[in-house]
């Protein structure tokens, strides 16, 4: 039964692609998974994930394993996305672009960055990574490299998929659920509760490197 509706979920998928986009569009993904739920509760959006379509089923984007080339039919997730027509017709340029970074590194720190910059409004953390991208950097800088600045009043490495919602009609934002909602309040509460748990543990950690230092010190006299 699983196996069927997986199969019928990438048809669906298959079917959106073929109706609505070209090689070199934007597509901007919604109703996270997982850690992913971290995206949209601290931007405030329902979209957690953007790519550049690569034709077919495949898309071209900055994951935790590194720039890769995905088919979307082949993975266990169910996508939700909704598509951007390549702005000023240079999609094919992007999309070439974003073809010759297959292989470059994700942007861990980046993403951290962003989400810091995003809880922390006061203060702006300056931070560039050389080959190495966040998924929202990727797309924007595939266009600029393409000749069109998607975000004139944004660095390349602030952007992050809530921003490319800019793009799209009011009708096509999809409109958060009363499930989604819960997962998300359920999702903040436990990182609310690790925490304390987290500073508990960094203390420890740190209280017991200075015990050893200490010691080490003391054994040396």
């Amino acid at each position: 039964m699983a196996e069927t509706s997986r199969f019928e979920e990438a048809n669906k998928v298959e079917a959106q692609l073929e109706r609505e986009a070209k090689p070199g569009d934007i597509l901007l993904f919604y109703n996270a998974t997982g850690i992913n739920h971290i995206i949209p509760l601290v931007t405030r959006s329902p979209f957690f994930h953007v790519a550049v379509f690569a034709g077919g089923t495949e898309v071209i984007e900055s994951r935790p394993m590194g720039v890769v080339r995905r088919d979307l039919r082949d993975v266990d997730d169910i996508h939700y996305f909704v598509v951007i027509p390549a702005p000023s017709g240079a999609g094919r340029a992007a999309l070439a672009w974003a073809e010759t970074r297959i292989g470059d590194g994700y942007d861990n720190t980046g993403v951290a960055v962003m989400l810091l910059d995003r809880i922390f409004t006061t203060f702006r953390l300056n931070y560039a990574a050389k080959d190495k991208w966040t998924c929202g950097q990727f797309v924007a800088t595939a266009f600029d490299k393409a000749g069109v600045c998607l975000f004139p009043d944004l660095d390349l490495v602030e952007v992050e998929p809530a921003d490319f919602q800019r793009f799209l009609p009011p009708e096509k934002i999809p409109r958060i659920s009363l499930a989604e909602r819960a997962k998300r309040a359920l999702f903040a509460a436990g990182v609310i509760l690790a925490i304390p748990l987290l500073v508990f543990t960094v203390k420890y950690l740190w209280r017991g490197r200075a015990r050893q230092q200490k010691t080490y010190k003391l054994l040396r006299k």
